[in-house]
């Protein structure tokens, strides 16, 4: 049932069909329709008018006009693309590609699922995050995840990969090595700050899956994770090489007269100073809109930081709160959106639930850890940077799914539990 060529091309064909069905006849039919399948309020909006603008460039000038990421936008750039080659201008051209990607995220997930140890019977429990109706967005709209979500996904495959091999082999580093290469690459081109993110993670699981194989001196087991580390920064470094303005750079703009570390830390302070200040900025730019959360923990120094981490770690697994699925919405659709996350927050409460039994016992250590550090890292960044249930339900969710997966081991080992109990 789960088999990888099943996995894609159900992916592919799932969102060929629902999308096609969202874009032309589900979205139309609602007082929110902003015209082109597209739903009124959101980013993608911004990326069609933008993707039309570059492929009339592209059909005026040729393919000399088209940019990387056109005004800063990666999906316009995709959809300007698709749209320069097929000579049609709607969203709905786009899913055949979306398609595939989505299928490769569902594909890498269920696999990294397997590989942790998952039992076959529940990997349903993988599968079901992809179907819920606030994913439809992902790959029914112009959406910056579509490329970000497979990307995480394949970087997490990469890592699990070579942490869960017990005889090292030439060719599981290989396909490692691939799938980060097309792993960060799809990241990058995205959202840029999220390879740096996913880039400082890999180095806390390289650098500590190393340091434990060198201590039973098992030197042949940290080979896999120092190559994959070393794949990662190489191709964020040429990709960032390549790409960049022949001109010098403009002098970098001071951070913001908020953020007031009490000690300088060279190694993160930039990372640091960016986030927060970006914090500081969401708060003073977007007051009052009724997703917004915590808008009074501004968070000016490292100790108020880590003083908060147990209601970042709360807001980052838990939200929306049950308190927001009923609440009053600022966007087109919005009540219709919070009332269908509180339905799929219930369903994510039962399968998170499952971490409790997740490290009792890990049979595959480095695996898990590596998908917990990822996961948690990157919630974490977007609860500290962006103090909105909106904003963070959606950037969350390919991290998100990395700590499902373990809560899925989870719930495969009290299943274990369970029928051993029983003499099963």
């Amino acid at each position: 049932m789960f088999e990888n060529k099943t996995l894609i091309i159900g992916g592919w064909l799932w969102v060929l069909l629902t999308g096609l069905v969202l874009q032309i006849w589900v979205i139309p039919a609602t007082p929110w329709h902003a015209g082109h399948g597209l739903l009124a309020g959101g980013d993608w909006i911004q990326f069609q008018e933008q993707a039309l603008r570059l492929a009339a460039a592209i059909e005026n000038a040729g393919w000399s006009a088209w940019e990387l990421r056109f005004e800063g936008q990666a999906p316009a750039s995709m959809a300007a693309a698709v749209y320069a080659v097929t000579g049609l201008s709607e969203p709905w051209v786009l899913l055949p590609l979306q398609g595939l990607l989505y299928g490769v995220a569902i594909w890498a997930a269920v696999d990294v699922a397997r590989r942790i140890g998952v039992n076959e019977r529940l990997l349903w429990l993988v599968v079901l995050p992809f179907v819920v109706p606030s994913s439809l967005l992902i790959f029914g709209q112009i959406h910056k995840d579509i490329l970000s979500l497979p990307g995480v996904l394949l970087i997490a495959w990469g890592w699990v990969m070579v942490l869960t091999d017990k005889t090292p082999k030439a060719r599981f580093w290989f396909h490692a090595a691939m799938a980060s290469v097309a792993g960060v690459l799809l990241v990058w081109w995205v959202r840029p700050y999220q390879a740096q993110l996913l880039l400082m993670t890999g180095f806390l699981i390289g650098i500590g899956a190393a340091i434990s194989a060198a201590a039973v001196r098992r030197w042949a087991a940290a080979a896999g994770p120092v190559l994959v580390l070393t794949v990662m920064m190489g191709t964020y470094g040429t990709a960032e090489k390549l790409t960049a303005p022949a001109a010098p750079a403009a002098p970098a703009a001071p951070a913001c007269a908020t953020w007031q570390p009490e000690v300088t830390i060279p190694a993160i302070g930039g990372a640091a100073a960016a986030i927060f200040c970006y914090r500081h900025h969401f708060i003073r730019h977007h007051p009052g809109q009724a997703a917004n959360i915590d808008h009074d923990r501004l968070l000016t120094n490292y100790g108020e930081a880590v003083r908060y981490l147990p209601r970042a770690l709360q807001i980052g697994l838990l939200a929306p709160f049950p308190t927001h699925w009923l609440g009053e919405a600022s966007s087109p659709g919005g009540q219709v959106k919070r009332l269908l996350g509180g339905v799929e927050m219930l369903g994510f409460y039962v399968l998170l639930m499952g971490l409790i039994w997740a490290f009792r016992p890990v049979t595959n250590t480095w695996g898990v850890a590596a998908l917990s550090v990822i996961g948690i890292g990157g919630i974490l960044f977007y609860v500290y940077s962006s103090p909105n249930v909106g904003a963070l339900y959606r950037y969350r969710f390919p991290f998100l799914m990395l700590l499902i997966l373990i809560a899925a081991l989870g719930w495969s080992n009290r299943l274990t539990a369970t029928r051993s109990a029983q003499g099963v």
